[in-house]
């Protein structure tokens, strides 16, 4: 496909691509029209709502921004306005289906969402919220139209993406089909670093003042300080914010000091104080891949969530799991407190066993909680867009997972297809039982 239409843009969302860079776009595709003409025609009567000239014409102008903005052609005018217009009703028809079948994004969801936009951007949701106000765009219509986003996708994943499948012998097939390439892969590992600044006019006391404080912080880490905490405490370097992550780096293009240092590490450990022109460092080895190998550090997790609830509030969300934090720290088991009361269907019978999980497996706010956990140590209680969180570690391990992930991206791609499929199929129908009027024929 070359483009997907505001109708699809739903579809990125739900199979995990990401739709947060059009929330700062796709404001005003569904919400109402401010500033409006003198005469707004309506064109097309969509069951029981209308869509209007005035709407019409702000999505034209919406898609012609994307497709600018992502260096695609633009169409015809007619042809253009052709297309938008059938989006528009395919967009109305979800949403009323969604009416019709009680979905709504709820305030905590809408809450949950905006922030992980905000993080997503590396800004805090107050300065989110100043950048959409200073484009132009009232915050409310932002809202509202992220809210629309939510519910949609709500609608997919009911009437289509749970019911997906995709089986062993499928993935065997695809990768018979698609044979990966055998030559190896760049070496690339993903790095936490620590930097304590040494300026260039201090005397040798003092850098050996700056040495002790560095094995320090990492004495703090052996004893249990997550190496992400120490670094948004104690680093001088830029990425220090961000819990030290240096990402994905490939092995050949970092400094000789660096590549020394890594060079006996297995993922999760950490390496050994350093000293460079700039300072001395920590590095800390997350994850390993290329050649044939994908090492990564894994943790064996148990959960127990309560969902978001607007009749609870989250106050009351939080006190409530609290009170069950005292309970398993007084000596309950935590397993048994899962299965009492955890409100995720999935794990509830195994105690809240997640099973074995990879970095960026779990939502960035949990993670970086859990990664600070010692093993059988019982987390605070912790918040992500899924609701409220008490998470344990039971075990650790490296692991590699060169095959998994290529089964898994196999999985994944066989999964998108099937979901796009029955979409088209599933939206064809729900445009086959609509009523559709158009009071107006484009070029009138």
């Amino acid at each position: 496909m070359t483009h997907l239409w505001r109708y699809r843009a739903f579809l990125p969302f739900v199979l995990g691509v990401g739709l947060f860079s059009l929330a700062l776009l796709a404001v005003t595709s569904i919400s109402g029209a401010e500033g409006a003409q003198s005469i707004d025609r309506v064109l097309v009567i969509v069951n029981q709502e209308v869509i209007t000239e005035f709407e019409l014409e702000k999505e034209i102008q919406l898609v012609q921004g994307e497709l600018r903005a992502s260096g695609q052609a633009i169409a015809p005018p007619d042809a253009l306005r052709a297309k938008v217009l059938e989006d528009m009703i395919l967009a109305r028809i979800q949403l009323q289906v969604a009416k019709d079948r009680g979905i709504r994004a709820s305030e905590a969801m809408l809450d949950a969402a905006f922030a992980d936009i905000a993080r997503r951007y590396r800004l805090s949701p107050d300065r989110l919220r100043a950048e959409v106000e200073r484009s132009g765009i009232p915050f409310a219509d932002y809202l509202d139209n992220l809210r629309t986003q939510l519910t949609i996708r709500q609608l997919i994943e009911r009437e289509i993406v749970r019911r997906v499948t995709v089986s062993t012998t499928e993935i065997d097939e695809f990768l018979v089909q698609n044979p990966q390439p055998a030559t190896q892969q760049p070496v690339e590992v993903s790095l936490e670093h620590i930097l304590v600044a040494l300026p260039g006019d201090l005397v040798k006391a003092e850098a050996e003042i700056r040495r002790a404080f560095a094995v320090e912080v990492r004495d703090k880490i052996e004893a249990g300080l997550s190496f992400s905490q120490a670094a948004r405490l104690y680093s001088d370097s830029p990425e220090a914010e961000q819990g030290g992550s240096l990402g994905w780096r490939q092995l050949s293009q970092l400094p000789a000091l660096f590549v020394a240092a890594l060079e006996a590490l297995a993922p999760g450990q950490v390496s050994a104080v350093f000293q460079s022109p700039n300072g001395f460092h920590l590095l800390r080895l997350v994850a390993r891949r290329g050649g044939t190998e994908v090492l990564v550090e894994q943790q064996r997790v148990r959960h127990i969530l309560l969902k978001a609830n607007n009749l609870l509030g989250n106050e009351r969300m939080q006190e409530r799991l609290e009170r069950i934090r005292q309970r398993i720290l007084a000596g309950e088991a935590f397993d048994r407190m899962a299965r009492l009361h955890s409100e995720d269907a999935r794990t509830r019978p195994t105690g809240g066993d997640l099973g074995w999980l990879s970095p960026g497996d779990l939502p960035p706010e949990l993670e970086s909680i859990i990664e600070r956990l010692a093993i059988g140590e019982t987390s605070i209680v912790a918040q992500s867009r899924f609701g409220w969180h008490l998470a344990q570690v039971t075990e650790r391990r490296t692991r590699d997972l060169g095959e998994e992930v290529e089964r898994q991206a196999a999985r994944q791609a066989i999964r998108e297809r099937k979901i796009e499929e029955q979409y088209d199929q599933w939206v064809r129908s729900l445009r086959g039982q609509a009523y559709v009027h158009y009071r107006v024929r484009l070029g009138e």
